[in-house]
């Protein structure tokens, strides 16, 4: 299911199954950083990999990357299933200009809190971070055996070939933290999607 905002940002509804079911994300397409990048998790990416096959779902993800790119972009009021969006649930980010954009979002509904998953440090260095926008470091090497969260970043995202590699703790610098292991079931863990958690969170490559 989805649907289409009043500034013709398209939004995905995950009700029917998977990972985010009951969760609402806003998809990008893969600019060229993605398409050049071949090694560790950006190898197995199932996200262009879906995208490859769904012209549908290209051209959606192309229409928000080409709005959120956009000098001219007007921020519009939003409303998702708990209150929660995730910004790039396929693709990457751009340019500057659409991480700016998405804080501006996150700016006109702060009853919301916005979730973004990037590689792309120096676009989200370029602009601050607006007060309910959550960021998360998307690690491209896999099987990191001391993670660690990104200054500026509330949770480091770190994926594994294997259960038994991933570290039981890692470091803030004052102490050690445990790991949290994603169970693929964002809705019933909540874990990312809470205003007052971060760290390190592991994942087992799908």
């Amino acid at each position: 299911m989805s649907r289409e905002l009043f500034n013709g940002l398209w939004l995905t509804e995950h009700r029917k199954s998977g990972k985010m079911i009951d969760k609402d994300s806003i998809m990008f397409s893969h600019p060229p950083f993605c398409q050049s990048r071949n090694v560790g998790v950006c190898s197995r990416c199932y996200s262009k990999k879906l995208s490859g096959y769904r012209p549908f779902l290209a051209g959606k993800q192309i229409q928000n990357t080409q709005i959120l790119s956009s000098p001219g972009f007007e921020p519009c009021k939003l409303n998702t299933i708990d209150n929660t969006i995730r910004w790039g649930s396929f693709g990457e980010l751009t340019d500057p200009v659409m991480y700016r954009n998405i804080n501006r979002m996150a700016e006109y509904n702060p009853h919301l809190l916005h979730l973004l998953w990037t590689k792309r440090n120096g676009i989200v260095k370029s602009y601050h971070k607006a007060k309910n926008l959550k960021l998360v470091w998307s690690a491209t090497k896999m099987d990191v055996q001391k993670p660690f969260v990104p200054d500026g970043y509330d949770i480091g995202f770190f994926v594994y070939t294997d259960e038994s590699k991933i570290p039981k703790t890692w470091s803030d610098g004052h102490k050690m933290r445990n790991v949290m292991i994603c169970n693929k079931e964002c809705s019933k863990c909540k874990f990312c999607y809470s205003t007052y958690l971060g760290g390190v969170v592991a994942e087992v490559v799908r």
